[in-house]
This record gives structure tokens, C-alpha cells and sequence, in this order.
């Protein structure tokens, strides 16, 4: 007599040698399978004690413990986000670099219409790579596209600020899930101003009353529209959180002016940013 149990519960009929008909107490599985198991009954032989046996034909091995397939890296298993969109808020820091073509040659004419007028001018300091950071505002509209609004600011003599928005393509390597290489197109609106300090130098004559003009100093300020590029790797550190390490290109174009005795002059404050950031999805 054979009986298929479903759950966890499982009674079997034991025929006896003379005929009759013994029913064994139920047994309780309490392995806590997940699997259906088919349960058989057998015969007792003769010259032996009626007993209840058991068989188990399993797909799987109840008694050893599922686990989880291995991945190269521990974050691979954080599940992917599955609505859409995805809201998050990344703040880096890193550097912005430039050469700033235009803004040295600028503070050289200025300063020689003044030295023309027979007055010691010393020379600005020479333009250096400056501190930045970043704060974006991401929606990740699809496992494969993100757009986001962005604001950049250097710290420093030169101060430069980018306000704008970057369309980004995304490519999950399929050996590592929790890693994502990212690249992006877009633009915006920027503004620059960019100081050399003078120490109160005197660029006039004294007056009849021992007073004088004094240079404190040089400024060059403006503005424009800008395009951007961008490359980024993102690591995911758990469903939330994520690293991302990247560069990004701005270019300006050139901003040009007249200086009055300085002739035009045309700054150009393209560069070049590499940061590290901490992004944080919060929908």
C-alpha cells in the first residue's frame, strides 16, 4: 500500500505476515524541507517485528542547507532596484584642473599699462589647480539610462561655479552586479571669478594732500553656457549606498572684453574635474 504525502505530517499502512492490517503512528518531519518527499511502505518480513519504516525519495537532500550561489564580490547580491525611478543625492570632493588659457596673459596687460605709468607692479601668482566638490541630484529613469541636475563649485582665488543637467547611459558588468561604468553628456550655464591679490601697491601719484591711489586687487569675472562630458564607475556598497569615482570635462569656450589700455582680453575657464563621491538612494 503506498500514500503520497504533501507537508510535513506523513502516515504509512505496515502489513503484518498473517494478513492484518497495522497502522503506525504518524511522523512528524521536522526538518523544516522545503521539498516534496514520496513516502513508501514496506512489508514486514517474517520472524521480525511489526515496525513502521520510511523511504524518501528527494530531489534534494533535506538535511543539507541551502546557500546562496558565490559571487566575485560580496555587494553582488544586493538586488537592483525594481521600479522606476530610482531617486538619489550624491556629494563629492576632489579637484579641478585647468589651465585657465587666456586668464594669465589677461593679468600680464593690466599690469603692464600700469607699470607704463612708471609704478612697480609685481606679477600675479601664477594659476594653480584648485579644490572642488559636486552635489547631484539623480533619478535613474531605467536599468540603463540616468539623467540628473548638477551644481559644481571650486574653492580657492579661482571660484567657478556650473549649474546644469548630464544624461548618463549605464552598463552593469554582468560578472559583478554591484559594479556599474557610467557615461554621460550634457550642459549648463557657469561663472567664473578669478582674483590676483596686490598688497595695496600705489599706481597714482601723491596728491597735494599726500594721499594715493593703491592697487589691492585684479578680478575678472563672467559667464557663459557650457557643455560637459563625464565617466564615472559606480560600486555599490549595499542597497542604498554606492561609491563613485569619476572625471569630468567642462568646456566654456572663450568670454572676451575690452580692458582699456589693456586692449581685449579673453578668458577661458575650461577644465577638467576627478572626484570621489558617496551617492545615497532614498526612493
Amino acid at each position: 500500500m503506498r500514500a503520497v504525502v504533501i507537508g510535513l505530517a506523513v502516515t504509512i499502512a505496515v502489513m503484518s505476515p498473517d494478513g492484518a492490517r497495522a497502522q503506525s503512528p504518524s511522523v512528524r518531519d521536522t526538518t523544516g524541507a522545503d521539498t516534496l518527499a514520496r513516502a513508501r511502505s514496506a512489508v514486514a518480513q517474517p520472524g521480525t517485528p511489526e515496525t513502521s519504516l520510511q523511504a524518501r525519495n528527494s530531489i534534494t537532500d533535506w538535511s543539507r542547507e541551502r546557500r546562496p550561489p558565490k559571487h566575485a564580490f560580496p555587494f553582488a547580491r544586493n538586488a537592483a532596484p525594481t521600479t522606476y525611478p530610482e531617486l538619489s543625492l550624491s556629494i563629492g570632493f576632489g579637484d579641478f584642473h585647468s589651465g585657465f588659457p587666456g586668464v594669465m596673459k589677461a593679468f600680464r596687460a593690466i599690469e603692464d599699462t600700469l607699470r607704463a605709468g612708471g609704478y612697480s607692479v609685481p606679477e600675479a601668482q601664477d594659476v594653480n589647480d584648485e579644490g572642488a566638490f559636486h552635489i547631484d541630484f539623480d533619478a535613474r529613469l531605467h536599468p540603463h539610462l540616468d539623467a540628473g541636475l548638477q551644481f559644481a563649485q571650486t574653492n580657492g582665488l579661482n571660484e567657478l561655479r556650473f549649474v546644469g543637467a548630464l544624461l548618463s547611459g549605464r552598463y552593469t558588468l554582468s560578472q559583478a552586479e554591484g559594479v556599474s561604468l557610467l557615461a554621460g553628456l550634457g550642459g549648463g550655464v557657469y561663472h567664473f571669478r578669478i582674483d590676483r591679490k596686490y598688497g595695496g601697491t600705489p599706481i597714482t601719484p601723491l596728491d597735494p594732500y599726500g594721499g594715493y591711489t593703491q592697487l589691492d586687487i585684479i578680478r575678472l569675472e563672467g559667464g557663459g553656457d557650457y557643455w560637459t562630458v563625464d565617466g564615472r564607475v559606480e560600486v555599490r556598497t549595499s542597497p542604498s549606498t554606492a561609491l563613485v569615482g569619476g572625471v569630468q570635462y567642462f568646456g566654456t569656450g572663450d568670454v572676451s572684453t575690452s580692458a582699456g589700455k589693456a586692449g581685449r582680453i579673453s578668458v577661458n575657464a575650461s577644465g577638467t574635474t576627478s572626484s570621489l563621491s558617496l551617492r545615497v538612494s532614498f526612493l
